[in-house]
This record gives C-alpha cells, structure tokens and sequence, in this order.
C-alpha cells in the first residue's frame, strides 16, 4: 500500500510539472506592431498610405507573417519578441526592406513603427 500512495504522489507531482510549463509557455510576452506609413507630397509634406500591403519574416525563420489591415493601417498583433525584417508594398511606390528589433518589456504592449515609402513615376 505505501507503493502505490509513493507512485500517486509522483504521479500528481508529474503532472503538475506538465501543465505549469504549458502555463508558461502560453504567457509568453507578445507584442502588437503597428506601422504608420507615410510619403511625401510634391511639398515636401508627409501624407498617410493606407492599405499597404506587409508582412515580417522573423530572423532565423522562413516563416512570413502577413499584417492584417485595421482602419487601413497595417498590424501584426501578438508578435513575439526579437528581430524581424519587414517588407512594405503598394502599387505606385517603391518595395521597402527593414529591420525591426521589437522589444516586448511590456506584455501585450503596441509598439508604433514609422515607415517611409517612395513613389514610382509621376504622381
């Protein structure tokens, strides 16, 4: 009978262990980018892009990460912490290549990222 309460009692302690790291795993720090792209005008003055179309490929992945479009501004929620490179196009402007180190100090922070694009041929 002490065999079995001695098994029981590594039996809770395993699990346990099992869903504490999936616990931890799940709080993981995450943040929200969003990007404000602008371009200037014959001016020189900064004017809004709206739907733009861009995604980020986190360093050491393959893995590409399309932005969803809110109130035209692209967004990336729930990105995790580290370096990405982000790739901005619309038609009418030139590609723009980036790098981004994204900081998540703060869980579930928004973190504002400024982008500039370039047109292509006569406005």
């Amino acid at each position: 009978m002490q065999k079995v309460s001695l098994i029981s009692v590594f039996a809770v302690l395993a699990l346990f262990g099992v869903f504490n790291g999936h616990a931890a795993f799940a709080q993981s720090k995450t943040c929200t980018l969003v990007l404000n792209i602008s371009t200037l005008d014959d001016n020189g003055h900064a004017r809004k892009v709206k739907n733009t179309r861009a995604f980020v490929v986190r360093k050491g992945t393959r893995r590409r990460i399309p932005a969803a479009l809110v109130s035209g501004r692209p967004q990336f929620p729930r990105l995790r912490a580290g370096r990405y490179q982000l790739t901005v196009r619309k038609p009418g402007f030139e590609k723009t290549t980036q790098n981004v180190d994204l900081d998540c100090s703060a869980m579930n922070s928004k973190t504002e990222f400024e982008v500039s694009l370039e047109r292509v041929g006569p406005p």
